[in-house]
Order: structure tokens, then sequence, then C-alpha cells
């Protein structure tokens, strides 16, 4: 494994030195609004959350390294029936010189390697997408939350693609997307890349028809390769002046 430090193109992925610069907690967080550093949600739904850094993380006996925080995203109005147009994600936008050594849109074969932590009261399949800038490249990858309100480590190898047009510049490179719900018309297959804007397969569960769901989140990695590594910890210092 290729364990050198500055290998996660995270930024803010670890929530304890995440400088949650705007707060730490956010009642009734609006579409298209930033609460931890970095991490932003769009979505179309009547279901209302609270986003906040919470006390609470995988231990470093589980994980490998030690964090006490992770980022909570708990429903305070439920969304139980979800029209086709619905849609709730968990955004990070990765900018395209960070970005660029993966090697969207170029010839050859190789792979990125996503890793997380994730706790969350609905058990199921769930989804993650990667997208590029505008959306017309992505590729849906499906994980089980297998144990209810249970700390859980899943990785995620994702080939990259060698077709669409990809941003090298400071605009963005790649997003990553954590979805919490999706209605059909942003339903796709798993494992291929398409030429849609789509964020998941039918599978994904609705983590928001419940005001008793929270889905939690700690130290994520997108890395290349196929193969995860630690946390690339960084210092509080370094995480402030990347965000």
């Amino acid at each position: 494994a290729n364990n050198f430090a500055g290998r996660n193109k995270i930024i803010g992925g670890d929530f304890t030195t995440n400088p949650w610069q705007r707060g730490t907690s956010f009642a009734a967080i609006g579409n298209a609004a930033y609460f931890a550093d970095r991490w932003v949600n769009h979505y179309v739904t009547s279901a209302v959350q609270t986003a906040s850094k919470a006390a609470d993380a995988p231990t470093a006996a589980q994980a490998g390294t030690f964090t006490q925080h992770c980022l909570s995203l708990a429903v305070t109005t439920a969304d139980t029936s979800i029209a086709a147009g619905d849609r709730f994600g968990l955004f990070q936008a990765i900018e395209g010189l960070n970005a660029a050594s993966f090697g969207f849109g170029q010839a050859g074969s190789r792979n990125v390697t996503l890793s997380f932590w994730v706790k969350g009261t609905k058990t199921g399949i769930y989804c993650v997408r990667l997208a590029n800038s505008v959306e017309n490249r992505c590729y849906v990858a499906e994980y089980t939350i297998n144990s209810t309100n249970t700390w859980e480590y899943k990785t995620i190898t994702i080939p990259v693609d060698t077709a669409g047009t990809w941003l090298y510049t400071n605009g963005i490179g790649v997003w990553l997307t954590f979805v919490l719900m999706s209605g059909t018309n942003f339903h796709t297959s798993a494992n291929t890349w398409i030429t849609s804007n789509l964020l998941a397969t039918s599978n994904q569960v609705n983590a928001l028809d419940s005001t008793s769901n929270t889905f939690k989140v700690a130290l994520v990695q997108l890395e290349a390769g196929s193969v995860a590594t630690t946390f690339d910890a960084r210092s509080v210092g370094t995480e402030l002046a990347l965000c």
C-alpha cells in the first residue's frame, strides 16, 4: 500500500481536525448550504435535517487512528413519500488541481479507492457517487449499513473514467456524493460510468423517513489505487490552510 502523506484528496474528512469555521450545529440546513468545511448538501425533499459536529466516532482500536468527532445528519422532519424528482446528497467538490493526479479522462487503467466510517439508524443499501464538474460523467456504487447505530468501515474501489471532460484547474475536478435518498428520476445501475446526472440505484434506502434517523460519517478518504490505507491524518493547521 502506498501509505504516504498527502494521498487523501478529501479535505476536512476528519471532523475533529475539520475547522468547522461556520459553526458546529446547523438546524434546518438549507439546500446548497455548507456546514463542516468543504461539505455541502443538495436536495429536493420535504425532509428537514440538523447537521452537527457530534462527539461520536469509531475507536482508535477500530480505525487505527484516533478521532473524536463525526459529521451527523439528524432528521427533524421526515419525508415518507419520495417523489420521482426528490433526492438528498452530502457532497464534497474536489478541486481539479488536487484531483488531476487521478487521471480522470485520460487513457489507461487506474483505480481510486474511497474509504470511510459510517453509522446509520436506517439499515440497508446506500449509494455513493463520483462525477465530473458538469455531472455528465457519473459512477454509482452501493454499500450496506448492516447494523443500526453501529460504526462500520466501508471501502469502495472505482475504476478511473477514461472518457468525458474533466477539469484539472481550480474548478471542480471531481464531485463525491453520499446519497441518503433518491427518487426514480435519479436511479441508474451500479458500477458503471454513465453519461447522465444520476445519483443512486433503485436499492437506495430512504434514510429520511423517520425523525429517529441519523446518518453519521467519519474519516472520509479518497486515494489513488485499489487498496484503502489507514486514514491520512493531518494537523489542524494544515487542514485549516487547505480548507
